[in-house]
């Protein structure tokens, strides 16, 4: 059986990490998909027990490295870019947008699903003041994308 795991993307080794490797340690064979992927190579290891992701085209758009966030509103698209046809199972690890992946027919997708974005919800002002600074433009485009 080909498996596919998909986590929305893998910046740090947080919660949704934790999750991760617990999968991955059940499904070895897996092959891993992510938005990006800027993890520290040692934090690489210990997540993905040495695997490499694959990425979608947002990995190579400017500053994503360290403003990844600001393409929130293409999150969506970049998830659904993913061909994932010649794999029976797909497993995501989803807070954000992973769980938006297209399966076939006849394919099946487990979702893990965690709370939701907290910065499209909570914590909404904090995210969109820190995200835009001072600019009143981006900061009403983040805001009519994320209502």
């Amino acid at each position: 059986m080909k498996i596919a795991y998909i986590q929305d993307w893998l910046t740090v080794d947080g919660g949704a990490e934790k999750v991760t490797r617990e999968i991955l340690s059940l499904y070895p064979e897996a092959e891993v998909f992510s938005l990006i992927d800027f993890m520290p190579h040692q934090t690489r290891q210990d997540v993905l027990f040495g695997k490499k992701a694959k990425t979608s085209f947002l990995q190579f758009m400017p500053l994503a490295k360290r403003h990844y966030r600001w393409y929130l509103p293409i999150f969506p698209m970049a998830i659904e870019s993913f061909d994932l046809k010649a794999y029976d199972l797909i497993i995501s690890s989803s807070y954000a947008v992973a769980k938006g992946v297209k399966k076939g027919p006849g394919q099946k997708h487990i979702c893990y699903c965690h709370s939701p974005m907290r910065y499209a919800w909570d914590l909404q002002e904090e995210y969109l003041n820190d995200m835009a600074g001072k600019s009143t433009v981006l900061r009403g485009i983040m805001r009519f994308f994320l209502n």
